[in-house]
């Protein structure tokens, strides 16, 4: 008897899809851990502008004195669309043999046949959930550039965060830390450090960088003495279970930051690259607000989907195809930009 091949559904697999275990992403839960799901295609995002004004005085029985509002810029962003499908044909479906399962053999094995294609099915969709997330990632660590843009055979997608020119320093000759007797990293960080607090009124105790430069700050004259002097053994940190977990490393801490090594990769147009850029170092107040988007799903069956990620499946006659396609719209957005540095130091 042949083997019956319906379809899950968009409820099922929407449910199924979000329940995938996920891979690295480090600098999403670290500074985008709050997410909002908008049930419009369109969002509305506020930049917040430093605002350190201290109260007018009043005379008693005056009338109260008018005060400028608070600063903020006001954009609407269509957030870009991750939008993926597979095809999986009969042979894909019937006739390959998951690992461990007997051969299937159609109308005389249907539970095995049945047990290889769920498991197909799910594979196929948690790789397609692993291509979104990675996705996600990447632009969680781009916008601590302030902005990014993503270029692809439909236009791209760009972003600005409207981050100030001063919090995208640029070291240069000898203040670069590929120069190791006369570059000054400790006083960089005091400075930067400093620009923050003043701003936001938040201190940056979180910094991130990939192996690359934590080698170059490690091998500065100026850093050698600092650890010497303090007795700060560097590497001898206990790093939580749950960072290591996301592909992250504490290496130390300095001046009251925390430093972390990052070096998840991605494929890009040519090879493999990290996803902090490799160039950079950053800092970051954890508390400053930012947070994760996602722009409403539009599907004709599901109608407007609010959520993360959503998924469906259905089946093409002629040729005879199997279709399951995973769909989200992020968005990560950093609303307080002066929050951050983004410093180029080689």
């Amino acid at each position: 008897m042949p083997v019956n091949l319906p379809t899950f559904g968009y409820v099922a697999l929407t449910e199924s899809v979000n329940k995938i275990i996920k891979p690295n992403t480090f600098i999403k839960s670290r500074l985008f851990g709050r997410e909002k799901e908008h049930g419009t295609k369109s969002i509305q995002i506020d930049i917040k502008i430093g605002n350190r004004k201290i109260a007018p005085f009043v005379k008693r029985g005056k009338e109260a004195v008018v005060v400028g509002k608070l600063g903020q810029n006001t954009s609407t962003v269509t957030p870009p669309s991750i939008r993926m499908k597979k095809d999986l044909d009969a042979e894909d479906l019937y006739f390959t043999r998951g690992a461990g399962l007997p051969i299937h053999v159609v109308g005389g094995g249907a539970d095995a046949v049945m047990q290889g294609r769920m498991k197909r099915i799910a594979e196929e969709q948690a790789d397609m959930m692993d291509i979104a997330i990675r996705t996600s990632e990447f632009m969680c660590c781009r916008s601590l550039l302030g902005g990014y843009t993503i270029q692809d055979d439909e236009g791209g997608f760009s972003i600005d965060f409207q981050m100030p020119t001063d919090h995208k320093p640029v070291l240069e000759g000898g203040a670069k830390w590929d120069q190791p007797d006369t570059a000054k990293p400790i006083e960089n960080i005091r400075l930067w450090k400093l620009k923050v607090k003043q701003k936001t009124g938040k201190v940056p105790t979180e910094a991130y960088m990939t192996t690359d430069i934590w080698n170059l700050f490690v091998k500065c004259a100026e850093v050698k003495d600092y650890l010497d002097k303090r007795n700060i053994k560097v590497g001898e940190i206990n790093t939580n279970d749950t960072i290591l977990k996301m592909g992250a490393e504490k290496v130390a801490r300095i001046e009251n930051v925390d430093f972390f090594v990052y070096d998840e990769l991605f494929d890009g147009p040519n090879g493999q690259e990290t996803m902090l850029p490799s160039d950079k170092f950053f800092m970051a107040a954890p508390n400053i607000d930012s947070r994760f988007h996602y722009g409403a799903i539009e599907d004709l069956k599901s109608a407007t989907v609010v959520g993360k990620y959503f998924s469906k499946d259905w089946i093409t006659e002629d040729p005879s195809v199997y279709w399951l396609l995973v769909e989200t719209h992020p968005l990560p957005v950093l609303h307080e930009p002066e929050g951050v540095v983004a410093a180029t130091v080689k």
